[in-house]
């Protein structure tokens, strides 16, 4: 029998909160699914169900690789995640499956969560698509998608945190995208301390992957006034500097510098001399002899 949809579940083998999700998903409104566990330990766990399929590892690889063997082994047409502490509510498969079936020129939809956050449930909403705005926060939460499934598109498996962004970056790319304005699923937020700060570290790290022209002023700004009180904003800052000089994107340097950022030369002399080597490149030899005297001439 041909199968709709494949729904991943990444575990550790946490088996309370696993069967509830696995329980949510065999609740659904819509029958023509599969389970896909994939069981990221050294324990071996099964279950005695057609519609679930168990693959063991053994060792804990990560979630990038977890979700990387789970699309490698789905059957379906259409693709989702469920992470092993979340849930589906009845109607979720339903909701995205009819609308995609129903609108073949888009190749993804989301929905809005519920989210947990000390005992409390409070609506996370998202909003309408937007890949600049992906560009600059990973704002669709990865239980939230339903999309196509494709063969050449993969979770870095380098990343820890912030990798179901990173792939929405990827996948999402030049395609049609649409946001169903209704809450269909709930997920829980546990986080650390040292979450946050590799969440930070994450962040950044994809901010130098995906430099990119969509909009690109505006969306720098953006992803700067994210790193500003980071640890990260200053290194980010020379990054977005040199590039933009290496990709001959001069005039929007000094723009972005001088102008955005309102920038003081005595902040950061690398990005000056990068800043006055443009304005040296652009052929305004006598403010760039000006700024050289003033700035580099005494280091």
């Amino acid at each position: 029998m041909n199968i709709d949809i494949s729904v991943i579940i990444p575990t550790i083998n946490i088996k309370n909160t696993l069967n509830i999700a696995i329980n949510s998903v065999l609740s659904q409104k819509i029958n023509n699914y599969e389970i896909i566990i994939v069981n990221d330990s050294l324990s071996h766990i099964n279950f005695e169900s057609r519609k679930i399929k168990c693959i063991n590892l053994n060792k804990n690889y990560g979630r990038a690789k977890a979700r990387n063997i789970g699309l490698q082994n789905a059957n379906g047409k259409f693709i989702c995640f469920l992470d092993d502490d979340d849930i589906f509510y009845d109607n979720h498969l339903e909701v995205l499956y009819n609308f995609l079936t129903q609108n073949n020129n888009y190749f993804a939809a989301y929905t809005s969560s519920h989210i947990v956050l000390n005992n409390s449930i409070k609506d996370f909403l998202s909003k309408k698509y937007d890949y600049d705005s992906l560009l600059v926060k990973g704002y669709i939460p990865i239980l939230s998608v339903m999309f196509r499934k494709l063969n050449n598109i993969f979770f870095d498996e380098n990343l820890y945190h912030n990798e179901d962004w990173d792939f929405w970056i990827r996948l999402f790319e030049n395609k049609n995208i649409f946001y169903i304005n209704q809450i269909t699923n709930r997920f829980y937020h546990n986080k650390t301390e040292k979450d946050y700060k590799e969440f930070e570290k994450t962040r950044f790290q994809i901010y130098l992957k995906y430099k990119s022209k969509n909009n690109f002023i505006p969306v720098e700004i953006e992803r700067i006034k994210i790193l500003k009180n980071t640890e990260f904003y200053n290194s980010y800052l020379e990054e977005l500097a040199l590039y933009m000089y290496k990709n001959n994107l001069k005039n929007d340097l000094i723009n972005l510098f001088l102008s955005s950022l309102k920038f003081n030369f005595k902040d950061n002399l690398k990005i000056a001399k990068i800043i006055i080597d443009s304005i040296k490149d652009l052929g305004d030899l006598k403010t760039y002899n000006i700024l050289k005297e003033k700035f580099l001439c005494k280091q």
